[in-house]
């Protein structure tokens, strides 16, 4: 396994999503300067292509690409207290695309996180948030519940769910009360969470 902290403010994957962590199934994902001992600085997913380091064999290699400000943020807790308590709204979700846009009725347009999972007594739980399920009639035809389509949290647009995860791990902390701006049942409403260890 690799591990590379990188000077970049984002990572471009593969997928050419900007994201502050990026994990990539092969080392050959992501080139590394190790003489600096930072990455290079990608334009593209183009870029990030061609991995190289000498006298090893990259077949079972894995790489993680990890944003210089994210280990100045989490090494002196480790330092400090032996462990870091990532912050968690105890959901999983992925990002809202048109055709589930459409599909629950709402503007093609619509940008967020429909919460696709949530975890038994996690904040998300507590503070009422409804998942995704899938229900089946007597004929055993299953029919979607369309969860809740998290929109915003603390007034910043959520346009995917790497936007939840990156706020979540760069601006807040355990035990910090966020603010939702969610959509349900077509409505908007505000809810209030308190974020738990994860």
């Amino acid at each position: 396994m690799l591990i590379v902290f990188c000077k970049l403010g984002k990572i471009i994957n593969s997928h050419n999503q900007v994201s502050d962590i990026a994990v990539f199934d092969n080392a050959r994902a992501v080139r590394v300067n190790y003489g600096r001992s930072q990455c290079q600085n990608p334009s593209s997913a183009d870029d990030l292509k061609h991995f190289s380091e000498a006298g090893y064999s990259l077949q079972s290699m894995h790489a993680f690409a990890i944003p210089s400000h994210i280990v100045e943020h989490i090494v002196p807790v480790l330092i400090k207290d032996g462990k870091y308590q990532h912050p968690s709204l105890g959901l999983s979700g992925i990002t809202l695309t048109a055709n589930y846009a459409t599909e629950m009725g709402l503007d093609a347009n619509t940008h967020g996180v429909l919460i696709t999972d949530i975890t038994p007594g996690g904040a998300a739980d507590i503070a009422g948030l409804k998942e995704t399920t899938q229900q089946y009639t007597r004929y055993n035809r299953g029919v979607i519940i369309f969860g809740d389509v998290i929109t915003a949290i603390d007034g910043n647009p959520v346009r995917t769910y790497e936007d939840l995860v990156s706020y979540i791990f760069n601006k807040t902390e355990v035990g910090q009360k966020v603010k939702l701006t969610i959509l349900r049942d077509g409505k908007e409403m505000s809810v209030t969470a308190t974020l738990q260890s994860e």
